[in-house]
């Protein structure tokens, strides 16, 4: 599912979105990578894959990256 407005966007806290991220993200597809996003206004929501999270990113220039997830764990941030 596209996110196409910002009322579409599932709002969370950060625990809980990066624990449905860690959840989707350990199952066995390959390069199964999942994103924390910051909507910097204290919530947070979770991007299943790289053209959701540009949908999101693409609502405002204000979201960032939080967190990157995949299917062993936390990745560092370079």
């Amino acid at each position: 599912m596209r996110v196409r407005n910002k009322e579409e966007l599932v709002r969370m806290s950060f625990e809980d979105a990066y624990h449905a991220a860690f959840i989707e993200a350990n199952n066995d597809e390959p390069n199964n990578i999942k994103y924390v996003v910051d909507l910097r206004n204290g919530e947070y929501t979770m991007a299943p894959n790289g053209a959701e999270l540009a949908a999101i990113l693409d609502l405002s220039l204000n979201y960032r990256i939080c967190k990157r997830v995949n299917r062993y764990g936390d990745l560092p941030q370079n």
